[in-house]
């Protein structure tokens, strides 16, 4: 048997220390039961846990500071997922290293819940009393705020629903989570019934705290469940928003990972309601191995450039007013997605491209330039692709796009109310055209402004979908 030995130069002294600092790093468990527990701050070190006995919590508010490292992380957690339920002016902030948020429960719902469709057409407020929340966020930032200083921190397992404040509280509405710092992660929440302006999920660089736009973020959120929302206005109820357009020059690099949106957003019937699920308003994020159910909206990719949107699944199935991916900017790619039975049509077409103003950095529309459109498969679709379509904002914002290239799209259709094409001029003389098929078994009469090179014309044509990328049930809480 090998025994080691320690080098003489170590006193006994300098070897019972270590093995003292060795226990301590081990961390420290707490355990809150009662609402006189929770401080406004708390200080967290390498390897504590809070537990948090089941219960119900009103007005509890707490920031959770310090934290771990990658060796001891930190966890605050219901001592059983989804036993803990937060009412009132209930949130966290998480401001530190490596700190985990697991098995919470924000339930605004009361019992007479009405979960059934409303239409409101004001741009900026919703009706949230009817019914009134029994919660809400402490701030307009949301329930969970992780801040500027947060590294390697985590939401999971926890849920979301009806959490919502008056707006006398919050005039220009809340978030439900604000995402800042650096490398955190939400996974495996469901997030439904949100009935207030502004983002469920709203990703943030705070440029005066912050590194600068060249510094990536690399959030991840996935295997989350984004159930319905049920009052949506004209402009800002998105689900996701990567950025705004003040800073949409930020290399974000987030990754939006295999997600299930159901009915997200439920615009029936309108093109002037909020279109955008997911807005993107930065750099080389991607979108990847999501599935869009029943949702009357898009990956809309508004600013920002160089981003990725493959393997999504968009699926109508009959609701009206079902879109796919809408484009702005350069240097994006839209490959080996699937678009079916999505009813949209003019800017909210299942593939669109917008006019814009080439060097534009303000709100406005950038030109669309430097594009990939690979492999993707429309089925029943009433307006496949719609490219260049004009943005109403004047001539500095009307050029077409520049550079774009389709290859080995397929699209069958049983569509004839609306054309399969729209082209506003052709684009096939920069970037590359090849490979594309498309055939429409209900009227010959409905093609449109058909691409002059790269797209060829089937006698008939069978599209075999295969699986989504995710499953409902792998998505959202465990409980």
């Amino acid at each position: 048997m090998n025994i080691p030995i320690f080098p003489t130069c170590i006193s006994v002294s300098a070897i019972a220390l270590f093995c003292v600092l060795t226990t301590i790093s081990k961390g420290e468990t707490y355990v809150w039961q009662s609402e006189s527990d929770f401080p406004d701050t708390f200080e967290l070190a390498p390897g504590d846990k809070v537990i948090i006995k089941p219960g119900t919590y009103h007005d509890v508010s707490t920031q959770f500071v310090g934290g771990g490292d990658l060796q001891q992380q930190v966890i605050v957690e219901a001592e059983e997922a989804g036993s803990v339920k937060f009412l009132g002016r209930s949130g966290f902030g998480v401001n530190g290293n490596y700190i985990t948020l697991s098995g919470l429960v924000f339930d605004g719902r009361p019992e007479n819940f009405d979960s059934s469709p409303k239409q409101f057409l004001d741009d900026n407020v919703g009706p949230l009393s009817d019914p009134k929340s029994m919660g809400g966020p402490p701030s307009y930032n949301g329930m969970v705020v992780f801040s500027e200083n947060s590294t390697g921190c985590r939401l999971t397992n926890s849920f979301f629903s009806n959490f919502d404040r008056s707006y006398d509280d919050y005039p220009k509405g809340m978030n439900y989570i604000m995402l800042r710092g650096f490398e955190n992660e939400i996974d495996h929440c469901t997030f439904e019934h949100k009935r207030s302006l502004n983002a469920t999920i709203f990703i943030k660089p705070d440029p005066g705290k912050e590194a600068g736009p060249s510094v990536e973020r690399n959030h991840y959120i996935h295997h989350n469940y984004f159930g319905e929302r049920n009052y949506v206005g004209k402009n800002g109820w998105e689900t996701i928003r990567i950025s705004d357009s003040s800073k949409q020059d930020y290399d974000l690099a987030c990754v939006i990972d295999s997600n299930y949106f159901y009915r997200a957003i439920l615009n029936p019937g309108s093109l002037s309601k909020e279109k955008e699920i997911i807005s993107n308003k930065s750099r080389k994020n991607k979108y990847i191995n999501n599935v869009f159910e029943e949702c009357d909206g898009q990956i809309t990719l508004r600013h920002g450039r160089d981003c990725l949107v493959e393997n999504n699944w968009f699926l109508g199935k009959g609701s009206n007013g079902a879109t796919g991916v809408r484009i702005i900017g350069t240097g994006h790619t839209v490959k080996g997605n699937v678009f079916s039975d999505l009813d949209g049509i003019e800017y909210a077409a299942t593939l669109t491209t917008m006019q814009g103003g080439y060097g534009i950095v303000n709100n406005q529309y950038e030109g669309v330039e430097d594009i990939l459109i690979e492999g993707n498969l429309f089925l029943n679709c009433a307006q496949p692709i719609n490219m260049s379509f004009a943005n109403g904002r004047g001539e500095d914002y009307d050029s077409p796009p520049r550079n774009l290239s389709m290859i080995g799209n397929r699209i069958l259709s049983n569509e004839s109310g609306y054309p399969m094409f729209v082209f506003a001029s052709d684009l096939t003389t920069s970037g590359v055209w090849k490979g594309n098929e498309y055939y429409n078994s209900a009227s010959q009469e409905s093609y449109g402004d058909v691409p002059s090179k790269g797209w060829k014309k089937k006698k008939s044509l069978e599209i075999n979908l295969g699986e989504p990328p995710v499953d409902r049930e792998a998505t959202g809480v465990s409980f």
